[in-house]
């Protein structure tokens, strides 16, 4: 893998995570995924791993996308469909980043989800 596709991989952490959702239009939309914001998503999804339900006694759980706009998820299984996607693609970047694996290229997006 060259450098360049490191670099250009490095990037695309800032530019964030597009999600496409067929079932939940309103959720759609580009997410952050640096360090920070990618620590709150995951730390988020272990609670509902665990508990079967969103913190704080919440029955929906909204996320600021990279534009600003809240994102709400109605239901468990939308949010965790959504990090799990989010997960693979940052699994990817990564394995760019780190020079692991054949990719040629950055992973496609938007990523899309049900």
């Amino acid at each position: 893998m060259s450098n360049y596709l490191a670099i250009l991989a490095a990037a695309a952490l800032d530019a964030g995570c597009q999600i496409s959702s067929a079932g939940t239009p309103a959720i759609s939309g580009t997410y952050p995924i640096d360090t920070f914001s990618w620590q709150k998503m995951t730390a988020t999804a272990l609670y509902v791993q665990i508990n079967a339900k969103f913190p704080a006694g919440q029955t929906t759980w909204t996320i600021l996308d990279m534009n600003g706009v809240h994102r709400t998820f109605p239901t468990t299984a939308s949010f965790m469909e959504t990090v799990t996607a989010i997960a693979d693609y940052v699994a990817q970047i990564y394995m760019l980043i780190d020079g692991i694996g054949t990719a040629t290229a950055l992973p496609v997006q938007p990523v899309n989800i049900a």
